[in-house]
């Protein structure tokens, strides 16, 4: 069957909405968009969300008849600017996928194959692979009290065998065979209509990191399930996009802090600013006992400056 693509709104409902938020790294929305150009067996539209990027993406979108190019006016973040393409979309499924990935020409279509046979399913998610072909873990149980306490702390960096990390990291699984998981990034994640009828968008206030995590979470407490489908393989060029953000680490426990106040209350806060304080706290006493004192005191520097991200936003 020939590929069905149009961004023309009088056309027929398409089956698929493809909703790509996009941040720089135009070359990769160009490999992107040319896989989902080759498509099969499913009709589709392709909505690129150009969330106000210094590297403008529209000559590359709008190159691509089948494209439809949305524009924020101002830098909204991943959740936000995720919101505007599926405020827009008309697919009986929603397909939220990041412009760093690359599509093989019948995954979209047996993505939905499967979730139409799995009424348990409320998404499905595919395996991703690193340009070199190595499998990335995109697949992890939602974060816990005592996760939040110990991802990224002193005990994260000095014991990553961890039982706690081990298991928030699924590490008994070799992320390549089929199975239900609570959390998937939404790199690639295929939802039904209904999924996004009944929570809406992703939660704005986590602006690129967490609102996956975020959104997954919704997803179980509403009683949406998700299956990792282990037969379509995407190559994902992994937070090619993120590393052209300033400042990301401020962002993530920004982020992080935020998701575990949600969740968790105050208590949840706290849980990350310690395990932020116990990283930094063991690198200054480090340097201090190398006799470093200028590098411990911008060790402590630093922790204060990423710990006054965790109330912003």
């Amino acid at each position: 069957m020939k590929t069905e693509v149009t961004p023309d709104r009088e056309a027929a409902v398409p089956l698929v909405s493809v909703v790509i938020p996009v941040y720089n790294q135009v070359e990769l929305l160009d490999r992107c968009l040319r896989s989902l150009g080759r498509s099969r067996n499913v009709c589709l539209e392709v909505l690129v969300v150009d969330d106000a990027s210094p590297e403008d993406p529209g000559e590359v979108a709008e190159s691509y008849p089948f494209v439809r190019l949305l524009r924020s006016k101002r830098n909204v973040g991943y959740a936000a600017a995720n919101n505007l393409g599926l405020a827009e979309a008309r697919g009986q499924y929603l397909f939220f996928l990041n412009s760093d990935t690359e599509v093989p020409p019948d995954g979209i279509a047996h993505l939905v194959e499967v979730l139409t046979a799995e009424p348990k399913a409320g998404g499905v998610t595919p395996l991703h692979r690193e340009p070199t072909g190595l499998v990335q873990r995109t697949c992890f149980r939602f974060p816990t009290m005592k996760s939040g306490l110990l991802l990224d702390s002193v005990v994260h960096h000095l014991r990553r065998d961890h039982a706690v990390i081990r298991d928030f990291l699924l590490s008994d699984w070799d992320h390549e065979s089929r199975r239900w998981v609570e959390h998937a990034q939404t790199s690639a994640l295929l939802i039904r209509r209904e999924v996004y009828d009944q929570l809406g968008g992703m939660d704005p206030e986590l602006f690129l990191f967490y609102n996956d995590t975020d959104y997954c979470y919704r997803m179980h407490r509403a009683g949406f399930s998700i299956l990792f489908v282990e037969d379509v393989e995407i190559i994902h060029h992994g937070g090619a996009s993120v590393r052209t953000f300033e400042r990301v680490d401020a962002q993530v426990f920004g982020d992080r802090s935020r998701y575990f106040r949600k969740w968790y209350g105050w208590k949840g806060k706290c849980a990350v600013s310690l395990s932020l304080w116990s990283r930094i706290g063991y690198e200054a006493l480090v340097e201090l006992c190398h006799g470093q004192l200028r590098f411990a005191a911008r060790k402590i520097a630093r922790g204060m400056k990423l710990h006054s991200t965790t109330g912003s936003r």
